[in-house]
């Protein structure tokens, strides 16, 4: 007999939240989305479900939204934005101070309209 977790090694969250504002990107997440410095990041809403996607950094978005590596060769992004960390902590309906949220592994959507979308999993309903 072999045992079948042997292979299985615990990932990081795709995006963490925290309430001072700050939003990690793992590294995993902002290479499918080819992430650099000057883009920026935006969450869609469809049906109850939620997108992470990259943007161009334009006027009507926050500078605050705009990415920043999380050290100086690091392939993992930091951004600071209180606004949206207060919305997705409303959204996962939680008081903590920090708030993971899972992405699925795999190739991102391409949707036409939007690009390359990455659903956020919000909730594990068991």
């Amino acid at each position: 007999m072999e045992s079948i977790i042997k292979g299985i090694r615990k990932r990081r969250a795709g995006l963490t939240f925290y309430k001072n504002g700050r939003i990690d990107i793992a590294a995993n997440v902002s290479k499918e989305l080819e992430l650099s410095e000057d883009c920026a990041i935006d969450i869609l809403q469809d049906n109850g479900e939620y997108y992470l996607r990259k943007t161009a950094v334009q006027k009507y978005i926050q500078p605050s939204l705009k990415c920043m590596r999380a050290g100086k060769n690091s392939r993992s992004f930091r951004i600071f934005s209180v606004a949206l960390c207060k919305c997705m902590y409303n959204i996962a309906d939680v008081v903590a101070t920090t708030e993971k949220f899972a992405l699925p592994t795999g190739s991102p959507i391409n949707n036409r309209k939007y690009g390359l979308l990455i659903p956020i999993i919000t909730r594990i309903v068991l």
